[in-house]
């Protein structure tokens, strides 16, 4: 085991508590374990398709109409199938994730996806086009809706606007009443801005009291060329550790906080926080396949192997001890945040923001953990800890 890479607690009664970040595995008193890391599998199961750029709306934080956009074609769901359906990998695909643009544009060809495909089919959507109707063909469909929707009401969403300049907020609520009532499940994607980041836990409990969204993303938007709308990330840090120290009160997943602290709750390392050569594929809309379409759309990035971005990861990193990804506490919870925003913003396949986010809030679960072994006196289990009872304080 790397000794020294492990950091020392003091509990209460003079006994100590042990987290190795390398490992991400806690002991108590007693360092004698031995550990192989256990890695998260990064098998393709994961199809992401473009179906399209174009879009009906004109968010002032697309990342869209943000950049140059090369390409505006709409793909053709059955020529794209009749394709892919002949690949090996194709077998293994578990998910599929529509995005655009707006999908709903066309939706006859998510229409012949629904009736093709047997996973689970994921549709990125301002819900602006969802109709009583295709509410209703979506019912029965093993989908998952994902609307955009940065608070339950109106003055909370006056950055999601129509190329005219409307507001998309009466019309996205009256497709995600059509969702409701249909029983169609759903989650709610939630940009964070600079209106709602010093408001969240008040945004999110009343988002989830109104509507009862499956789970809730609040994400930082990508890199655009001007954004004076972006938020900081010593501020969403600040946000995450809030969400993260009330989401009993939420009830209700917080996908980016999930994502950051699910490795330690599960004892394993997680190499990259994006999937784009692993575990995910992307179909564009012109039809073709990448790994990822910012970074493929870029003339220089594109160039970068596979194998460059799996030596920049912070586990890989870390192997040379004069890294500081080699003394970080969020060692195997990071991931590097996205490549793109990283190359972007820093120049480096590591998003920096991460070296902001991620450590300050496994810091704060590590010491959630000390006040319930504390609490329950469970240091009279010294050894290594088991990982149930840490999934348990941090559900």
């Amino acid at each position: 085991m790397e000794k020294e890479n492990i950091i020392e607690y003091k509990l209460k009664g003079n006994n100590k508590l042990f987290y190795a970040p390398a490992y991400n595995r806690f002991w108590i008193n007693n360092l004698n374990a031995k550990l192989k890391k256990d890695y998260y599998d990064v098998l393709l199961t994961d199809l992401r398709i473009e179906i399209t750029y174009l879009c009906n709306g004109n968010c002032k934080y697309c990342i869209v109409y943000g950049n140059e956009i090369e390409k505006i074609e709409s793909l053709n769901m059955k020529e794209v199938w009749n394709e892919i359906k002949k690949k090996k990998w194709m077998k293994e695909i578990k998910t599929i994730f529509l995005i655009g643009g707006e999908p709903f544009l066309f939706f006859n060809q998510i229409e012949y996806l629904l009736e093709n495909f047997n996973g689970e089919i994921r549709i990125s959507t301002n819900g602006t086009l969802i109709t009583k109707k295709i509410a209703k063909k979506l019912a029965g469909h093993n989908v998952l809706i994902y609307l955009s929707l940065d608070g339950p009401d109106f003055d909370e969403n006056m950055m999601r606007i129509y190329k005219d300049g409307r507001y998309m907020y009466n019309d996205t609520i009256q497709g995600l009443n059509n969702l409701l009532e249909q029983n169609v499940k759903f989650g709610i994607f939630t940009v964070a801005t600079k209106e709602n980041v010093k408001n969240i836990i008040n945004l999110m409990i009343r988002l989830v009291q109104r509507f009862h969204p499956y789970r809730i993303g609040y994400s930082l938007p990508h890199w655009i060329k001007n954004n004076s709308y972006e938020i900081s990330a010593i501020e969403y840090r600040d946000a995450l550790i809030e969400l993260f120290n009330h989401r009993n009160e939420i009830d209700t997943e917080i996908m980016q906080l999930k994502w950051r602290i699910k490795p330690l709750m599960d004892g394993k390392i997680k190499r990259f926080s994006c999937s784009m050569h692993t575990s995910q594929m992307t179909i564009l809309s012109d039809n073709t396949i990448v790994r990822c379409s910012k970074i493929d759309h870029d003339k220089i990035y594109k160039m970068l192997s596979n194998g460059f971005f799996d030596c920049n990861c912070p586990v890989n990193l870390a192997r040379n001890k004069g890294n500081p990804c080699s003394e970080c506490i969020a060692l195997s919870c990071c991931g590097g945040g996205c490549p793109y925003d990283g190359l972007k913003r820093f120049g480096s396949v590591i998003d920096r923001r991460e070296c902001v986010i991620t450590p300050a809030l496994i810091n704060q679960a590590v010491q959630e953990i000390i006040v319930k072994i504390n609490a329950d006196n469970y240091i009279t289990n010294d050894g290594l800890a088991p990982q149930d009872f840490i999934r348990s304080i941090l559900m």
